[in-house]
């Protein structure tokens, strides 16, 4: 009841507001007149001054007492009509809200039945089942109790069985040490081979090694061969190259002294110096054949040399014949120079090769090096790529961290207002119920008591010009949607603009003014003007008008 008291006060004030307005609704197609709802901004009607110009007296009596009660009543009527219009409005709103909640309980106890329906017959073929495992079960274990009582049967005749094998294990027992005994002596026998294997592989790897050195010494012989070999045909050719100069120069010193001679003889002195060139020349032979008789000498004691070298060498051989397979035959140097000319192209070869394997290694080198540098370059790139991906995530992390918060705003709404929500629709179903029913009862009874009262001619509805929108309406079968008509009267003529608020709450059904407009624009009620748009303050008074609602 302390909800009910704070909350009347409010619907008051707001019928208050509302019933000065008298707004009417009607259908488009019975007035003819353009309709202006909008969300953002409020209703506003207005009425012409000259509404009842033609009834109004030309002389200005002053009013009676009679015509101020008269005027309060209505007053209060139209204050009443405009709560009855807003309860009856929320009435059928929340009708249509309490049958959509009835077909989704409906739809959800169906949906509950056919579930449980399912889980019943889930738990019915689980319950088959399980019966049908617990017969099996039954069957398995009697079929092991049988077993059971078939094993202590036979239970004895195991024992007697295993007491005669402990007597044959007693028997057995000599037997057993015997083979043992011979086991350890072939076990002694086994070691005693390993040993010998084991001493016989010592000695054949010595052997291996003993092999590998005299290999070894062997190529460092043909080694040390193949390089006194190498020296001597470098010693040859050097001899060769010096013996190539000194035929060289000694052609170039008899060319010299043949051009001098020319020289002598072309440029000589004259008779004069007949003498002198005659010396010279003497001089010069001279010279020449000293050097004769010095080669002819030197050819001849090289002769003598060989010859005794020769003699010399047949006489050692003759008197040694176990070394001369010392001295190297023509044939064996001939084969000798060739094995050295082959050695020497293979190591030119293998030169070659090295050469071409170090260009390779170069080139792989400086590929492994291509390679390391655009591993590194990836390795950046992609330690880039991480880092931009790893701010994504976070950014989608915060994002989704504010998303849950409004979410969780959301859903906080949502309960408050689903709370709102029932709380009103007990207020209504409930305490509201009886003040409702007074509102009706008192507005029966006042419009008895008006009905049965003689009204005014200044003031009566049937000279005004709402009649003829009346009238209208009913030729146009619009009177079968209007659901109230209200009636009131205005003392001073004013064009002043009221606003009837139109917010509504999260598109709920609710909101918190409580005027006879915003219940129409939740219900999808549109509201068409009639006389124009007539608009009053809270005054005492306002030209009789029409309101009729049609419903979408």
């Amino acid at each position: 009841m302390s909800a009910l008291k704070t909350s009347l006060p409010l619907f008051q004030t707001t019928s208050a507001s509302s019933s000065s307005s008298t707004s009417s609704y009607s259908n488009t197609s019975a007035t003819g007149m353009s309709s202006t709802t909008t969300t953002s901004s409020p209703y506003a009607y207005r009425s012409s001054p000259s509404l009842y110009s033609e009834s109004r007296p030309s002389i200005n009596k002053p009013p009676s007492l009679f015509n101020q009660t008269r005027e309060k009543e209505k007053l209060e009527l139209s204050t009443l009509n405009d709560k009855f219009a807003d309860y009856v409005e929320k009435v059928r709103y929340l009708e249509a809200q309490n049958k959509k909640v009835q077909m989704e309980t409906n739809t959800l106890n169906e949906k509950q039945q056919n579930h449980c329906q399912r889980v019943k017959s889930m738990f019915e073929n689980e319950i088959a089942q399980m019966k049908e495992l617990a017969e099996k079960l039954f069957k398995d274990k009697n079929a092991i109790v049988y077993a059971a009582k078939d094993a202590q049967n036979t239970l004895p005749m195991v024992r007697q069985r295993l007491n005669q094998t402990f007597k044959e294990s007693d028997s057995s027992k000599y037997e057993t040490e015997k083979v043992e005994r011979q086991l350890s002596s072939i076990e002694g026998d086994i070691i005693m081979f390993k040993r010998r294997l084991a001493h016989q592989d010592d000695e054949h790897n010595q052997w291996k090694q003993l092999t590998t050195h005299i290999q070894r010494l062997l190529l460092q012989a043909k080694n040390e061969t193949h390089n006194e070999n190498l020296t001597k045909n470098s010693c040859e050719q050097a001899t060769k190259q010096l013996r190539a100069d000194i035929a060289k120069l000694r052609e170039q010193n008899q060319q010299k002294l043949a051009d001098l001679k020319q020289n002598t003889f072309v440029f000589g002195p004259n008779a004069n110096n007949d003498r002198a060139h005659m010396f010279k020349s003497e001089l010069s032979s001279a010279i020449r054949k000293i050097r004769q008789e010095f080669e002819r000498e030197n050819d001849r004691q090289r002769a003598e040399l060989y010859a005794k070298f020769t003699q010399s060498y047949e006489s050692i051989v003759r008197d040694f014949p176990d070394i001369a397979h010392l001295f190297l035959t023509d044939r064996e140097q001939e084969r000798i120079r060739q094995e050295e000319e082959r050695l020497r192209l293979e190591l030119q070869r293998i030169k070659n090769e090295t050469n071409t394997l170090k260009q390779k290694n170069g080139e792989l080198r400086l590929r492994t090096r291509e390679l390391q540098i655009n591993l590194e370059m990836t390795i950046e790139e992609n330690q880039r790529f991480e880092k931009i991906q790893q701010n994504e995530i976070d950014q989608l992390k915060t994002k989704q961290e504010r998303v849950s918060k409004d979410y969780d705003e959301v859903i906080t709404k949502q309960s408050s207002l689903e709370k709102e929500i029932e709380t009103y629709r007990n207020l209504l179903e409930g305490t509201m119920k009886t003040v409702v029913d007074t509102i009706t009862d008192e507005y029966s009874t006042s419009s008895s008591a008006q009905s049965n009262r003689p009204a005014p001619r200044s003031v009566s509805v049937d000279r005004s010009r709402s009649s003829t929108y009346l009238s209208n309406s009913r030729l146009n079968g619009t009177s079968n949607n209007s659901y109230s008509r209200f009636i009131n009267q205005k003392t001073n003529a004013t064009n002043d603009v009221i606003e009837i608020p139109t917010n509504v709450v999260n598109g709920n059904g609710l909101a918190p003014s409580k005027s006879a407009g915003d219940l129409s624009l939740k219900n999808g009620i549109h509201a068409v003007e009639i006389n124009g748009t007539s608009t009053t303050s809270s005054q005492p008074a306002v030209p009789p008008t029409v309101l009729q609602t049609r419903r979408s």
